[in-house]
């Protein structure tokens, strides 16, 4: 009986070995690798009729998707897997015909109809086939199989010997053959291409399945659907989740400015970026994993979790999933780029740069205070790189500008000298070179394989602002690198630090050897931007309204507000922006704001992340001769000040102060 129950243990472990074994061979076959055989003799001399090959499934992913409806003829979704490469000309490639059975005039794949062919062009290559022999432009690479090419130019007859000689698409216009064919461009995403006869009929078919409309030529012009068009840039979709944020909202202008659908997600509540979406035609949703479809590739914002509902239907669909910084990652390999990092100053920085450059070149730009624009054919991404939570290192721009280190992000970063890593780490990517403020003793620790060019108004600094004039009309200055006068400049911006950022943006210029008397243009011709010094007139108050937030902010905008108006009292509102902020600056936002002749001081914004703390107003009150706290029901203590500056700052809702002021004064 114990021989009976061994023998039964044995077969039932080699049972569940088979079953373990047969598993593992099918989730294989399925994720990694499997094997074909060669349906004809189109691939001789190298691969015969009846060959078989092992493909890899991996460099793409896998495709899934559900067989039973394949053999029915049934519609279907495909969901693709994550790929770990890219396809490579000369690569073997398995994959479906494209059209349905008996048709020419459709993309719709038969996924049981398997080809194996010889990859020759990639998007984004042009193709051309000369007596027999096949061209890629740009491209000295050997494509294809050599001996194949010769035996077509050889013949002299080819529709003698039994081969197809005409290609697709054919028509009388192309002539399009086995020997003479091209030169066809094959599309990339976000490719255009001018609309004509021949163009025409080379993506009809693509166009039409992309749009879902009927391409079609009428007296010599194109038209899809009922509309004329002259061009069309093929389409990669984008769905945004968070659309309305200002780094969210700014990419997503900038992706629908080239050709891209872009679509998204957010709270109902109404926000400042939302007005310049829906201007430029972009759909925004309220959250559902019902407006996921498949083929959308998902932008998630910073504040959005995997479990988030939308990411977790994209997931399931196999939408691609990317992050804020890998999206613009995509713009950054593209241009000319020049990423904007630092504490404090990246938006003005990038507005100014993004200007200039404009002024001179085609630019695309991407700047935090909600503003993207995707400028055709451009020659320069300009674009602010955040260090918060490390998302910079994302980045790997050609040129990089740091204002400052500073420790901003204490509930991320654990002290100075973790952001000075971060900042080396992101220096190590950049291509060619970084600018650097030179009085930054942190900057000057970096130890980076790109030249560091420091820029400052000290001897030491390699590109100097000298003959410095500030006035209430703005600043002028001289600019050398080195031992080179590069000219003089003028600038309607107020504090040293407008001076610095128009330093940094003379460095990048002198670098790409744009004329520099076209800069000088550029940065005469800049008024500001959003929330930065922005100012307007109620009765005889100045209100300036800016976005300063950290001890180093707050003092460059007083500062500003003196070199402007240095006849008036200077009156600070300061909002201070998350608890964590305050206690760990507390002694530096009681020095920066006692430059103020008078200071007024609300209660703390929090955030998300942290609605309370060990801190509070009172103790920054203490801290500030001439100072007390301010609430929405005390605003009516400025009433009594006249012919004098108001400075709002804060990086919450300050503007409902300001705006509760205003109707004050309209009705004192």
């Amino acid at each position: 009986m114990s021989k009976v129950r061994k023998i039964l243990a044995i077969l039932e472990n080699l049972a569940f070995f088979v079953f373990c074994m047969v598993l593992i061979l099918f989730l294989v076959q399925l994720f990694c690798f499997t094997s074909f055989k060669i349906p004809s003799d189109s691939m001789e001399p190298v691969l015969k009729d009846g060959d078989r090959i092992l493909v890899n499934k991996m460099i793409k992913g896998a495709r899934l998707f559900n067989v039973f409806a394949a053999l029915d003829n049934e519609d279907f979704t495909i969901h693709r897997m994550p790929g770990w490469g890219n396809f490579k000309r000369n690569d073997i490639l398995v994959f479906n015909f494209p059209y349905q059975q008996n048709r020419w005039d459709s993309i719709r794949m038969d996924v049981m109809q398997y080809y194996v062919k010889r990859c020759i062009a990639l998007p984004g290559d042009t193709l051309e086939i000369r007596g027999g022999f096949y061209k890629i432009r740009g491209c000295n690479e050997q494509v294809g199989n050599y001996q194949a090419q010769q035996y077509i130019a050889n013949l002299q007859h080819p529709k003698q010997h039994g081969i197809v000689f005409g290609t697709f698409p054919y028509n009388k216009q192309l002539k399009w053959n086995i020997r003479e064919f091209g030169p066809l461009p094959v599309p990339q995403k976000g490719h255009v291409v001018e609309m004509d006869r021949t163009t025409y009929h080379l993506y009809k078919q693509l166009i039409g399945w992309e749009q879902k409309k009927k391409l079609r030529l009428k007296d010599g012009q194109v038209l899809l659907g009922d509309s004329l068009i002259s061009r069309y840039r093929f389409e990669k979709n984008y769905y945004f989740v968070g659309i309305k944020g200002t780094g969210m909202a700014a990419l997503a202008r900038v992706l629908h400015d080239r050709g891209c659908h872009v679509e998204g997600s957010d709270i109902e509540k109404e926000t400042f970026t939302q007005a310049p979406l829906e201007q430029a035609g972009i759909q925004i949703h309220d959250f559902d994993p019902a407006n996921i479809k498949p083929g959308m590739t998902i932008v998630q914002g910073n504040a959005f979790s995997d479990d988030q509902p939308e990411i977790v239907r994209a997931k399931e669909l196999g939408d691609k999933v990317q992050s804020y910084p890998a999206t613009v990652e995509e713009l950054v390999e593209q241009y000319t780029s020049i990423g904007v990092a630092g504490a404090h100053g990246k938006t003005s920085t990038t507005a100014l740069l993004s200007h200039v450059l404009s002024s001179v070149a085609p630019t695309t730009y991407l700047i935090g205070d909600g503003e993207g624009v995707g400028t055709p054919d451009s020659r320069f991404f300009v674009f602010e790189a955040d260090e918060y939570r490390d998302h910079f290192l994302a980045y790997h721009p050609d040129y990089a500008i740091m204002t400052n280190i500073d420790f901003d992000h204490p509930d991320f970063f654990k002290d100075i000298d973790d952001v000075r890593d971060s900042f080396e780490t992101y220096g190590k990517q950049v291509k060619k070179a970084v600018f650097a403020w030179g009085d930054d003793e942190n900057l000057r620790k970096l130890q980076l394989d790109v030249p560091i060019y420091y820029y400052g108004t000290s001897e030491k600094d390699d590109f100097r602002a000298v003959n410095i004039q500030r006035t209430p009309q703005g600043s002028t200055f001289e600019a050398w690198f080195k031992d080179e006068k590069l000219g003089e400049f003028e600038i309607h911006l107020y504090g040293e630090h407008s001076v610095l950022n128009s330093l940094a943006v003379i460095a990048v210029a002198y670098m790409e050897k744009v004329d520099l008397t076209d800069i000088a243009n550029g940065l005469a011709s800049f008024s500001g931007v959003k929330r930065r010094f922005a100012e307007s007139q109620v009765g005889d108050m100045t209100l300036i309204d800016d976005y300063a937030h950290h001890p180093s902010e707050i003092k460059a905008t007083i500062d500003a507000a003196r070199q402007k108006y240095p006849d008036k009292q200077v009156l600070a509102v300061f909002q201070p922006h998350t608890y964590s902020r305050l206690q760990a600056y507390l002694k530096e936002f009681g020095q920066s704001l006692s430059a103020a002749d008078k200071t007024f001081v609300t209660p703390i914004f929090g955030s998300i992340r942290e609605n309370a703390g060990h801190v509070s107003s009172k103790d920054l009150e203490d801290l500030i001769p001439q100072s007390e706290g301010i609430d929405m029901d005390s605003m009516d203590k400025l009433l009594a000040y006249h012919d004098a500056v108001v400075v709002f700052m804060g990086a919450g809702d300050i503007e409902k102060y300001e705006d509760k002021y205003k109707s004050l004064l309209a009705n004192d």
